[in-house]
């Protein structure tokens, strides 16, 4: 591949110090920060987009399942809460963990704001600012350029450890032959007419047919589709891309 000789040496705009900083607001993100800013610490919460909730909002998530091990229940106080203010915001979610990506951002920023966090919203970690093993500062970059933000503790919640690996940390990635876990984004069938469509083995069954005729390529095993607050709406999450990386950016456009 060509390449061009490019460096930037220039001053940058300390638009945030905190005691917390926390980069991406998905559910680690938004635990991270809510329990800091309770602490008692000044927390500053970077998201690149213009909501919390990560991959559980954007990629329509449903529903949140329960965290446990030897049946002991792992779930924290945040995610719970998270949970409760959903459920009181839309009482039909009471019936189980489903939820809808629309009041699931609502109420983590609103977890955020009572809890007194800095939110920064439409802000991308750009690259990691190093005094010798130590990440002084984080470059941020928006609409407005570059920008940089410092903490005396910072909290990775980017989902791909980007900042980590922007401050030359050892990582591994994917499994032995380096593959990751397949890309998914659920969506929704509405107007369904749930008598005529059958239930998930008969559903399943028509797949695998299809999948025989050559008619479909998703090579999931079968198809995993959950109820959704309305009788003529299905929840499916049963798409699968496989051999792609997620932190490659050609990939995810491919």
């Amino acid at each position: 591949m060509r390449t061009i000789d490019y460096s930037l040496r220039r001053q940058l705009p300390v638009t945030r110090e905190a005691d917390v900083l926390v980069l991406g607001g998905g559910p680690g993100g938004l635990g991270a920060a809510v329990t800091a800013a309770r602490a008692g610490a000044k927390t500053v919460l970077v998201e690149r987009y213009g909501y919390l909730g990560g991959m559980a909002a954007s990629g329509e998530v449903h529903p949140f399942m329960p965290n446990h091990l030897g049946g002991e229940p792992l779930d924290g106080p945040v995610y719970t809460e998270w949970l409760d203010r959903m459920r009181a915001l839309w009482p039909r979610q009471a019936k189980d963990t489903g939820i809808s990506k629309d009041v699931a951002m609502l109420t983590a920023e609103q977890m955020c704001l009572d809890a007194g966090v800095d939110l920064l919203y439409h802000h991308t970690l750009a690259d990691a600012v190093l005094d010798g093993r130590r990440i002084a500062a984080v470059v941020l970059l928006s609409k407005s350029g570059l920008s940089a933000a410092t903490g005396t503790m910072l909290v990775d919640a980017t989902g791909d450890a980007d900042l980590a690996v922007m401050a030359g940390c050892q990582y591994e990635q994917g499994g032995p032959t380096g593959h990751c876990q397949p890309m998914t984004t659920c969506f929704k069938l509405a107007n369904v007419d749930r008598a005529r469509m059958g239930d998930r083995q008969a559903v399943t069954e028509l797949y695998h047919a299809a999948r025989r005729r050559g008619e479909i390529d998703c090579l999931r095993e079968d198809v995993l589709m959950f109820n959704w607050f309305r009788d003529d709406v299905v929840h499916l999450n049963t798409t699968r891309i496989i051999h792609r990386d997620g932190t490659r950016g050609e990939d995810l456009t491919a």
